[in-house]
């Protein structure tokens, strides 16, 4: 590939990624709504979660203390069930005393499961009245994401299309040319600068005359003095290749 068309290439490139970043842009804008709705929607998606594991949490304790309530009973039924067939004074006082404790321990059982029931009111109840807020924040977030997934996909395709062509367009360039260009896209944004008269159209610095019809003419690819970004006369652009060309023949034949 001859220089003039490795430049003409590189320009087309350019072009090529200047219309992607803008579709990228777009991507970012178009669906700006629906992102922050939906946001809003996973953030209250992640407070109800709280709030549902935490009430899971209060329940599985309070059916736990009542499983134990209920056992505990079982056994001071069987204790009083005792205390009358023992006549053992001795015995009979320690059983005594050890029912009071039970008794005891199954009164602060029980408060621990008012307790219980007190906070499960309370968790069931932000839990109640969140969920219809995310609902609604999920249903808006649905609503705005379907209103612009048309266009969104519109511009994916658009974009896959794009990166389809500039890997085409770029196959043929030497591996060492891509990968400057490359290496000036990851500091530049942009890794070609057009040549428009004597002025670079990135840094709109002056372009020293003899760089300006080297490039114009093929002759070697150069980057810019100021900014490093590879030059391409404006007369090698694609919409101006036919053009050039002719010109270029008609110059050969002149000196021919």
């Amino acid at each position: 590939m001859k220089i003039v068309e490795q430049l003409q290439c590189l320009a087309k490139l350019g072009q090529i990624e200047a219309e992607m970043r803008k579709y990228a842009e777009e991507l970012k804008r178009i669906p700006a709504e629906a992102n922050t709705l939906r946001e809003k929607a996973d953030q209250l998606r992640k407070e109800l979660e709280v709030l549902e594991s935490q009430e899971l949490d209060v329940q599985r304790e309070k059916q736990r203390m009542e499983g134990d309530l209920l056992q505990e009973k079982s056994n001071l039924r069987k204790w009083e069930a005792r205390l009358d067939s023992i006549r053992n004074e001795r015995e009979h006082a320690a059983l005594r005393s050890e029912i009071g404790s039970q008794r005891r321990g199954i009164s602060a059982l029980e408060n621990k499961i008012i307790d219980a029931m007190e906070n499960l009111e309370a968790v069931s109840g932000e839990v109640n009245a969140l969920r219809p807020s995310f609902e609604s924040a999920d249903s808006d977030a649905r609503s705005a994401w379907d209103s612009v997934a048309d266009n969104v996909k519109e511009i994916e395709d658009k974009v896959t299309t794009l990166r389809s062509t500039r890997d085409n367009e770029a196959k043929d360039l030497p591996a060492a040319l891509i990968k400057r260009y490359e290496r000036i896209v990851e500091k530049r944004v942009t890794g070609v600068a057009i040549i428009e008269g004597e002025t670079c159209s990135s840094c709109f610095r002056q372009i020293p005359p003899q760089l300006v019809i080297q490039v114009y003419r093929g002759e070697l690819i150069e980057g810019c003095p100021s900014c490093q970004r590879i030059l391409v006369h404006e007369k090698l652009l694609p919409e101006n290749k036919d053009k050039t060309s002719v010109e270029s023949d008609a110059a050969d034949g002149s000196a021919g």
